[in-house]
């Protein structure tokens, strides 16, 4: 690892009316992605605008490669492309290719190449006004411009909102391309499992605006285990144990499945059959343990 974060936030809190985010700690590696993950209301939006400085913190504070948004918010934000989740412009009558010369002025290092060369993949109808395009079409618009800036960091929220299967199988392709080129980093924030199985290293679950955990992908889902068994659970309270079932037949859902298996073992009980939980199986349980606290 790095020992400079692109993106750090460090205890950041804000509270919107009854609503509360935070204290969030995250760190963002040059080099990787991050997929935030939660139910809708968990707090994703929020996270983002404070990381784009269009919500300041209450407390805690949030940097972004060593400096801060008090010192140079215009130098920053050039190193940044965000996608929000919701697009949306004060003057709907410009034309797609009209809101492309605005946007890449602020980027130095905007590729031109590169844009249209997507521009053209992507089909972006350059003299279609922005109020006629459809949700899919400002989705590709916005994409678009996101690889061209050469950015260090895309700020994605659901970025696929919008998009057909076929296009975003592109996207993920391009979004693979871009991380190759340079020690750059992505945060998406998403309700797409695939998306976050393709793409994210990490995985950040909110809930209720908290931060859960951060995960390394491959590990959580190496722990987590559906086990069927040849009897029942002598006892309770075995490691990792997140649901138990006695009918129809005994099995245990664990997220530590070397453990409970040496305590089974240990028990004189046998593994009938094994099973790996899809990361939303993993998500889940992991928040119903969080709401029983």
């Amino acid at each position: 690892m790095h020992n400079e974060a692109l993106l750090e936030l460090s205890q950041a809190t804000k509270t919107i009316g009854d609503y509360q985010l935070g204290p969030i700690n995250l760190r963002l590696e040059p080099g990787t992605i991050t997929a935030v993950v939660g139910p809708n209301g968990a707090g994703k939006s929020t996270l983002f605008k404070l990381m784009m400085n269009m919500a300041q913190p209450d407390s805690g504070t949030v940097h972004l490669f060593g400096g801060s948004y008090e010192e140079d918010e215009v130098k920053l934000k050039q190193r940044i492309a965000y996608v929000p989740e919701t697009f949306y412009h004060p003057d709907d009558g410009m034309t797609v290719r009209m809101e492309t010369s605005f946007v890449k002025r602020w980027y130095p290092r905007w590729n031109e190449a590169l844009y249209q060369e997507l521009a053209a993949k992507y089909e972006l109808p350059l003299d279609k006004k922005l109020k006629d395009c459809s949700k899919g079409t400002l989705r590709r618009m916005e994409l678009v411009h996101a690889l061209a800036a050469e950015a260090d960091v895309l700020l994605l929220d659901e970025p696929s909102s919008g998009l057909d299967p076929f296009v975003w199988r592109d996207w993920i392709d391009d979004l693979r391309r871009w991380m190759e080129q340079g020690e750059r980093s992505i945060v998406i924030a998403t309700h797409m499992m695939e998306e976050v199985k393709r793409l994210a290293d990490y995985i950040a679950i909110l809930h209720r605006g908290e931060l859960l955990d951060i995960y390394e992908k491959d590990a959580l889902q190496d722990g987590w285990r559906k086990l069927w068994l040849d009897g029942p659970l002598p006892v309770n309270n075995l490691p990792g144990v997140m649901h138990v079932q006695h009918e129809p037949a005994p099995m245990v859902v664990t997220s530590d499945q070397a453990a409970i298996e040496e305590v089974l073992q240990s028990l004189g009980i046998r593994v009938r059959q094994r099973q790996a939980l899809e990361l939303d199986e993993i998500f889940s349980y992991m928040i119903r343990k969080k709401d029983r606290r």
